[in-house]
C-alpha cells in the first residue's frame, strides 16, 4: 500500500516549535538549577551566621564563675531567651552541654524540650568529646538544616553547643516563586513558538513553493515563466536550473515542431507520390469472355518498389508484367517508376518479351549505372484466341501455371536471365505454354512468398500452392484475394516486410 506523503511545512513547524521548547526547557532548567542553588546556599549561609552569632551572645552571658566554671542554674529558658531576644532568625536555638544534654532552648511556646527532634541532634554532634570550638556543623533534613557550633572554652559552657534549627520558609517561598516565574516565562516562549515555528516554516518552504508552481506552469506549456529561487543560494541554484531545464525544453520543443512539420511535409510528397505511384498502374484491366483478369498491389510503406501493367496490343494480344525493384521504399519506387515509364514507352514498339526486356535493361544501366541496384521483372505476351503465353524473365520469380485438369501446377522458369540494369546489352530467352480452359497462370513478388511472422518464418510456395489448388476453377479475383490474405495473416502482428503484388490469368474458353 502506497504511504500517503506528509507535508515538509507541518514538519519543519513540528521541528521548530519542538526544538523551541526543547531549548526553553533546557534553560529553565538550568535557571531554575541556579536558582534554587544559590537560594539555598544564601539562606544556608544566613542559618551559619545566625548559630555564630548565638555562640557569641552565649559567650557573652552573665554568671561566669571564676576560673572559668559555669553557673548552670542560669542557663534557663528564660535567660536564654532573654539573652537570644529577636536577634537571630532560626526557629529553634538550642543549648546543649558537653555530654549533649539540653539545657536551654528557645522556640514556640508550644514545643517542649523533648520535641525538638533529640535523634537529628545526636546525628549532628557526633561522639561527646570530638567537638572543636568555633567549627560549625550541618545537617540537612527534611523540615531544614541544623546547625550546631562547640562553644568557647572560655565561656560559660567550655564544651557545650548551641544547635540552631531554621525551616526556611522564606526560601522555600522564593524557591516556589522562581519555579512560577520560570514555568510562566516558559509557557509564554511556547506559545510565542508556535506562530514564529509557522512563520519561519512558510519562510523556508516559500522558495520550494515557487519552484512547484514554476514545475506546474511549466507543465501547462508556459515556458517563458522564470522561477524566483529567493535569498537563499542553494534554492536560486535550483531556480536556475529550473529556468535552464525550461529554456532547454523550449528549444527541443520548438525543434521537434520544426521536425513534426517537416514530418508532415515529407509524408504529404509521400502521399502524393503513392498517388502518383498508383496512377501509373492500370486503372482498368481488359476484359473478354475468354479470360478472367485480377491484379493487386500492396506497398509495405507509402510507396513501394513493385509494379504491374497490363496492356493490350495492337493485334488484340495481351502483353502483361510485374516487377520488383532492390529493396523498399522511395529509392525502389523512383527506380520501379522510370521502368514502368520506359515499358509503356516501349512496349508498343514490340511484341518480343525479351526485346523488351533487353531494351529495358540497357535503359535502366544507363540510369543505376555501378549502383548495384536492379529491378527484377516478368514480362508475357498472351493470345486469348489460341490460349498462347510467350514469356520471359529478367531475375524475376517463376509463375505459377495450375493446370486444373490434372490439378498439376507447373513454374515457367525457360527465358530466364539476368535483372534488369545489371549488364549492358544483355539477351533475354523466351519460353511458351499454351493455357487450356480454367488453366491459371499467377505472377507474384517476393513479398508474396517471403511474408514473415514474428519469429522470422517465410510463407514460402507450399502455402501458395496449396490456395491455387483448393480455388482452382474459382473467379480469379478469389484468387488475388485468397493469397493476399494468406500472406497478411502469415505476418500476424509483425509489420509487413516487404511490397505484394500479383497477377492471375484465367482462361475461361
Amino acid at each position: 500500500m502506497r504511504k500517503k506523503p506528509r507535508s515538509f511545512r507541518r514538519q519543519l513547524s513540528m521541528a521548530f516549535i519542538l526544538l523551541a521548547i526543547g531549548s526553553t526547557t533546557v534553560l529553565a532548567g538550568l535557571i531554575l538549577t541556579t536558582a534554587v542553588k544559590s537560594i539555598t546556599t544564601h539562606y544556608e549561609g544566613m542559618a551559619i551566621d545566625s548559630t555564630r552569632l548565638a555562640a557569641r551572645l552565649l559567650s557573652r552571658f552573665p554568671g561566669t564563675a571564676p576560673g572559668g566554671g559555669p553557673k548552670t542554674p542560669a542557663l534557663t529558658r528564660k535567660a536564654v531567651a532573654e539573652t537570644l531576644a529577636d536577634e537571630l532568625m532560626a526557629e529553634h536555638v538550642v543549648v546543649l552541654d558537653p555530654y549533649g544534654r539540653i539545657l536551654a532552648f528557645r522556640g514556640p511556646a508550644s514545643i517542649e524540650i523533648a520535641e525538638v527532634m533529640p535523634d537529628a541532634l545526636a546525628t549532628l554532634l557526633g561522639p561527646p568529646g570530638t567537638a572543636k570550638a568555633g567549627k560549625d556543623r550541618i545537617l540537612r533534613t527534611r523540615n531544614g538544616i541544623w546547625v550546631g557550633i562547640a562553644l568557647s572554652p572560655s565561656g560559660p559552657l567550655p564544651g557545650g553547643w548551641v544547635v540552631t534549627h531554621h525551616t526556611l520558609r522564606e526560601g522555600k517561598r522564593l524557591v516556589w516563586y522562581t519555579v512560577l516565574y520560570v514555568v510562566s516565562l516558559v509557557t509564554v516562549l511556547i506559545a510565542i513558538a508556535f506562530p514564529l515555528g509557522l512563520r519561519f516554516s512558510r519562510l523556508f518552504t516559500r522558495p520550494i513553493d515557487a519552484l512547484v508552481e514554476g514545475a506546474q506552469r511549466f507543465g501547462r506549456g508556459d515556458l517563458n515563466h522564470k522561477v524566483e529561487g529567493g535569498d537563499y543560494i542553494e534554492f536560486v541554484r535550483v531556480a536556475r536550473a529550473f529556468n535552464e531545464m525550461a529554456a532547454s525544453l523550449k528549444s527541443y520543443m520548438a525543434k521537434v515542431e520544426q521536425e513534426a512539420q517537416l514530418r508532415e511535409k515529407i509524408e504529404s510528397e509521400m502521399r502524393i507520390a503513392s498517388f502518383l505511384q498508383q496512377s501509373l498502374l492500370p486503372a482498368r484491366l481488359p476484359e473478354s469472355p475468354r479470360f478472367e483478369l485480377s491484379a493487386r498491389s500492396q506497398p509495405a510503406e507509402e510507396v513501394g518498389g513493385d509494379f504491374y501493367d497490363v496492356l493490350r496490343l495492337s493485334d488484340g494480344r495481351i502483353m502483361i508484367a510485374i516487377g520488383d525493384a532492390t529493396n523498399k521504399g522511395l529509392p525502389a519506387a523512383l527506380h520501379v517508376t522510370e521502368c514502368a515509364s520506359a515499358f509503356r514507352a516501349y512496349a508498343t514498339q514490340q511484341d518480343s518479351p525479351g526485346r523488351v526486356l533487353g531494351y529495358l535493361n540497357n535503359f535502366l544501366q544507363e540510369r543505376l549505372g555501378d549502383t548495384c541496384r536492379f529491378v527484377t521483372m516478368f514480362l508475357m505476351v498472351y493470345d486469348e484466341i489460341t490460349g498462347r503465353v510467350v514469356y520471359s524473365l529478367a531475375g524475376h520469380n517463376p509463375p505459377f501455371l495450375v493446370q486444373c485438369e490434372g490439378r498439376e501446377t507447373v513454374f515457367l522458369t525457360e527465358g530466364r536471365g539476368l535483372p534488369l540494369g545489371l549488364l549492358p546489352e544483355t539477351e533475354y530467352g523466351e519460353g511458351e505454354v499454351q493455357l487450356e480452359k480454367n488453366d491459371m497462370l499467377l505472377l507474384y513478388t517476393d513479398g508474396i512468398t517471403e511474408a514473415t511472422d514474428g519469429n522470422g518464418r517465410l510463407l514460402g510456395t507450399d502455402g501458395v500452392l496449396r490456395v491455387l489448388l483448393d480455388r482452382c476453377g474459382n473467379p480469379a479475383d478469389d484468387i488475388v484475394r485468397g493469397i493476399t490474405e494468406l500472406a497478411l495473416e502469415h505476418c500476424g502482428t509483425a509489420p509487413q516486410s516487404d511490397d505484394i503484388s500479383l497477377v492471375c490469368l484465367r482462361r475461361i474458353l
